[in-house]
């Protein structure tokens, strides 16, 4: 029987960290396959919340209290999944708001779909059957929070990226990069930072719908504006990184696209101006793979003495490259058949067919040739 530990953090939850344990430790019935137990990883409340767990942990083996000094949801949730698996033996972390925001009779919905084979399981309000009821202004954020995440992660797939009410296995925990995720900030800027660097390291994913409450006693902890800047640093960080290989590539292009434009116009003159392009293109081939190979990619990249990996691999490169040309040429017959022929127009057509060829490029680059 696989151990789940359902991590709480708390800081002066003492009007509603009672019922809710009772309400998660309910859950066991339901849960045939899992030993439930739960980890408050409480941050020195003020106001007894840790008092209150401490008498319950007296009474229940399956009630444990954790210290962590450290204000913070992020310390307290690392905290408290590193000590479920080190001290608790815990298979499976579940990880939940202590103010009854989170329903608990929603964990059994997660850990259903870890049975399944998905190692990180996390909630959302933006999914179909989802529900978002607190306060129309932190909708609003929650809303723009996500959307902003969205579009500088990349990870269109995720609808919300806020909620903390998530399952995961001790195997993908592991495999986090910690030191990626700022855990110690004083925001809750650890919910969409997590689940990136969660993703990022292979996590096999599923989002599903959950209904967010308002709380039912304290006072939210949430720091709105030191969030909203936490997530723009976050995201900006994030885009910048996944655009470190693209503007090599953008470098690389523009080296190619300097070759390619001095032979297109050596050779314009002598030829028509669709196959003077297709020249160009051709003579551009052979610096992009080089360089691309050794310095874009060079994390993947394929030592020039591995001949066996290499000529295929410049072959997969040249096959590829026939999708820019196609391109490129398509741009300059049309243009020209359209607009006509001349010095500017054609290295118009010429520049707009080197832009939709070098996303072609990156896109074949990135997710076929270079694959990690």
């Amino acid at each position: 029987m696989k151990k789940a530990v359902v991590v709480v953090p708390t800081y002066n939850e003492k009007g509603s960290i009672k019922k809710v344990i009772g309400q998660i430790l309910a859950q066991q019935e339901k849960l045939p396959d899992f030993e439930l137990e739960v980890l408050v990883s409480d941050s020195r409340s003020p106001d007894g919340t840790g008092k209150i767990v401490k008498e319950l942990e007296k009474k229940d083996p399956k009630v444990h209290y954790l210290d962590v000094v450290q204000r913070g949801i992020g310390v307290g949730l690392i905290k408290g999944h590193e000590y479920a698996i080190q001290k608790l033996g815990a298979d499976v972390l579940v990880q939940m708001d202590a103010d009854g925001q989170h329903n608990p009779n929603d964990v059994p919905r997660f850990l259903k779909e870890i049975n399944k084979g998905y190692n990180f399981v996390f909630g959302s309000r933006l999914t179909p059957g989802g529900k978002n009821q607190i306060e129309w202004y932190r909708q609003i954020f929650s809303l723009g929070s996500s959307i902003v995440c969205r579009i500088l992660t990349g990870l269109f797939a995720v609808h919300d990226f806020t909620p903390s009410f998530r399952a995961f296995t001790k195997e993908i925990f592991s495999k986090i990069d910690k030191n990626k995720i700022p855990w110690q900030a004083k925001s809750f800027i650890i919910q969409p930072s997590f689940l990136y660097e969660a993703i990022t390291a292979g996590a096999k994913y599923k989002e599903i719908p959950i209904v967010f409450t308002p709380r039912r006693a304290g006072y939210s902890k949430n720091q709105i504006i030191a969030y909203i800047l936490d997530i723009l640093r976050f995201g900006l960080k994030v885009r910048l990184e996944k655009s470190k290989t693209f503007l090599k590539v953008c470098v690389v292009g523009t080296v190619g696209a300097g070759i390619q434009f001095t032979i297109f116009n050596l050779l314009r003159l002598a030829l028509p101006p669709e196959y003077a392009t297709v020249m160009g293109v051709e003579m551009a081939i052979v610096s992009n793979f080089a360089l691309n190979n050794f310095w874009s990619f060079r994390e993947r990249k394929i030592p020039f003495w591995d001949l066996k990996r290499l000529l295929p691999k410049f072959l997969q490169f040249n096959f590829f490259a026939l999708g820019a040309i196609l391109i490129q040429f398509s741009v300059m017959k049309f243009g020209v058949k359209i607009f006509g022929r001349g010095f500017l127009l054609e290295n118009f057509f010429l520049a707009l067919g080197i832009l939709l060829g070098l996303i072609w490029n990156y896109t074949m680059y990135s997710q076929i040739i270079w694959k990690k």
